[in-house]
């Protein structure tokens, strides 16, 4: 679930660079949304290998997901 949140974010940083709605709004969206990554990957870590590997694999199955959902809108 975190790992569609994280595209979502990215998906919509780009689109609100692209849109021209400043450099500001997009900048914090991307540092908040590497900053959740690198939090919950650190967590997992902590865990052990099998939690971080399977979180991983979380993020893969949500890159597809939204690479699909990205094709189907074009």
């Amino acid at each position: 679930a975190l790992g569609l949140i994280y595209f979502r974010a990215l998906r919509r940083a780009v689109d609100l660079f692209a849109g021209g709605s400043g450099w500001l709004w997009p900048a914090g969206l991307t540092i908040a949304r590497i900053a959740g990554a690198v939090t919950l990957l650190t967590f997992m870590a902590r865990l052990g290998a099998v939690p971080l590997l399977a979180g991983f694999l979380g993020f893969l199955l949500a890159r597809a997901i939204a690479l699909r959902m990205a094709r189907r809108d074009c």
